[in-house]
């Protein structure tokens, strides 16, 4: 199956940081004009063309990206929970901007596996790998043959090998359920 990776466009945290809102809550940000301008530019790549269907992580930013391409290309839009980006914090205690600033940073110097020695409660890369390809698997299942799927950096860098992944950049990539997801990217 072919999978059309997408990252959301630039988010305004204005609305966010003007309510207060930590942790989860801060994923409820919206685009920015140019996010919104990007995801209209994305929109026009001719790898979208024979897209059945557009798949989009729950968070506000990738579903607003997601309904700007499916406005272009006619193509529906759907909901997908297993694509959210790596959770820095399961236990959603995080108190403030900081504390996930601080859980992303030790995911990173750990390079997204738990050290023996700690206790750790960010999102490994592999359970993310996991549930992601989970989500995947099922379209094939259903017998899709080419999709697109909006998400997020954190999500991308697992599948399309890059490092560094801007703000409605578009990868084609071939999934099988065998696909070797990529490790450690920096």
């Amino acid at each position: 199956m072919k999978v059309v990776f997408i990252r959301h466009g630039e988010p305004d945290f204005t609305d966010c940081d003007t309510a207060g809102f930590i942790g989860l809550g801060r994923d409820m940000a919206g685009l920015s004009k140019k996010g919104r301008n990007q995801a209209k530019e994305v929109a026009k790549s001719s790898l979208l063309n024979g897209v059945e269907i557009i798949l989009s992580s729950p968070y506000t930013r990738t579903m607003e990206t997601a309904s700007l391409v499916s406005l272009k290309t006619g193509v529906e839009v759907k909901t997908e929970f297993g694509l959210h980006e790596i959770i820095p914090d399961k236990t959603f205690q995080n108190k403030g901007h900081e504390d996930t600033i601080r859980q992303q940073t030790e995911f990173k110097n750990y390079r997204g596996i738990y050290p023996d020695h700690k206790v750790c409660t960010w999102e490994t890369m592999q359970e993310c790998i996991d549930r992601v390809k989970a989500v995947l698997d099922s379209y094939i299942d259903l017998g899709y043959e080419k999709i697109a799927v909006v998400a997020h950096g954190g999500v991308l860098r697992r599948f399309v090998g890059k490092g560094a992944i801007g703000y409605c950049c578009i990868y084609e990539v071939e999934y099988t359920k065998d696909f070797e997801c990529f490790g450690w990217i920096d």
